[in-house]
């Protein structure tokens, strides 16, 4: 896919990507590229805001349109992985 391909263009071989999104369907999506392609997925989270094991640093900071989906009940997801080079 075109975001692994300038995911392995920007970082080097220790870089970790944090993805935290509203999109439900970019997260599935892309935990199915990771898995299929053998890249290690540190952390993955449908609900992070639900979820009492998310990750501190994920759930202190949020944007403003984090806040305007939490306000409609609309689950922010996040997964943390390495890509396998």
């Amino acid at each position: 896919s075109s975001f692994m391909k300038k995911y392995h263009h920007i970082l080097n071989e220790e870089g970790i990507v944090n993805l935290k999104t509203d999109s439900e369907f970019m997260h599935g999506y892309t935990l199915g590229l990771l898995q299929g392609a053998g890249h290690e997925v540190l952390y993955a989270n449908h609900t992070v805001y639900k979820n009492e094991g998310a990750p501190k640093e994920v759930t202190e900071i949020q944007t403003f349109y984090e806040n305007q989906y939490l306000e409609v009940g609309k689950p922010i997801t996040y997964i943390k992985f390495r890509l396998k080079y």
